[in-house]
C-alpha cells in the first residue's frame, strides 16, 4: 500500500471520531428518542469495527513501509560500498597504467615474469639469468641444449601499442601501428645483433619474449 493511501486511511478515521463525537453529542440532548439511540448505537458499534480494522491496517502497512525502506536502506549502503570498492579498483588500475609508462619498469616486469616461467618449466641447472657474453651484453635468459646456447630476452614494447588502441581515427590508428610495427622490428633486430652469436655457443636464432598476451596477438595477427 502507498504512503498517499495510509494517509487517505487516516483522515477516514479521524472522520468517523469527529462524526461519532458530534452524533453523541446529539444523543445527550435528545435522551428520550429511542429511535435516534439505536441507531446511535449501531454507528457506535460499527465505527468500533472498522476503526479496529483501520487501525490494524495502518499498524500493518506502517511495518511493511519502514520494512522496504529498511531494505531501501541496506541496498544504498550496499551499493556506496561496491562504488567504493568499484573507485579503489579504478584508482589501481590508474596506478598501474601509470607505472608500466616507464620502459625500465615494464623491463623489470618481463623479466621478473620471464625467471618464473623458465624456473617452473626447466631445471635449474639448465639455464642462466642475466648470461653475460663476452662481447658485454647481457641477455635476460640463456637456455642450455645440446645443440647450443638459446638466449631469451624480454620486450615490453608498450607506448605506441597503447596508442594505437586509443586512436579513435582511421589516420591516427594507422600511424601508431606503423609506429608500433617499428618498435617491434626495432626489437627483433637488436636481439638478433646482440645475442645471436655463434662463436659464444648460441645456437642461429633467438626468442623474444613478450610479457603481454594482448601486444603479443597484435604482433603475431
Amino acid at each position: 500500500m502507498s504512503i498517499d493511501t495510509i494517509i487517505i486511511l487516516a483522515f477516514l478515521l479521524l472522520g468517523f471520531i469527529i462524526l461519532y463525537n458530534l452524533l453523541k453529542s446529539r444523543l445527550e440532548t435528545t435522551k428520550s428518542d429511542p429511535t435516534l439511540t439505536a441507531w446511535l448505537k449501531s454507528i457506535q458499534q460499527s465505527m468500533d469495527l472498522n476503526s479496529k480494522s483501520s487501525a490494524q491496517s495502518l499498524q500493518s502497512n506502517y511495518r511493511e513501509l519502514f520494512s522496504r525502506l529498511d531494505q531501501a536502506t541496506a541496498v544504498i549502503s550496499d551499493l556506496k560500498k561496491e562504488a567504493g570498492a568499484f573507485g579503489e579498483v579504478s584508482r589501481s588500475m590508474k596506478d598501474l597504467q601509470d607505472y608500466l609508462k616507464s620502459p625500465k619498469l615494464r623491463g623489470n616486469i618481463g623479466e621478473q615474469v620471464l625467471k618464473d616461467l623458465i624456473g617452473q618449466m626447466f631445471p635449474k641447472s639448465s639455464f642462466h639469468l642475466q648470461f653475460h657474453f663476452k662481447t658485454g651484453s647481457i641477455v635476460d635468459a640463456a637456455i642450455k641444449t645440446q645443440s647450443g646456447i638459446l638466449p631469451i630476452d624480454s620486450k615490453f614494447p608498450m607506448e605506441n601499442f597503447q596508442k594505437l588502441y586509443s586512436a579513435t581515427t582511421p589516420s591516427e590508428k594507422a600511424i601508431a601501428r606503423t609506429a608500433f610495427t617499428r618498435d617491434v622490428k626495432k626489437h627483433i633486430k637488436d636481439i638478433s645483433g646482440k645475442y645471436i652469436l655463434p662463436e659464444e655457443g648460441t645456437l642461429d636464432f633467438a626468442l623474444m619474449y613478450i610479457p603481454s598476451e594482448s601486444v603479443y596477438y597484435e604482433i603475431v595477427s
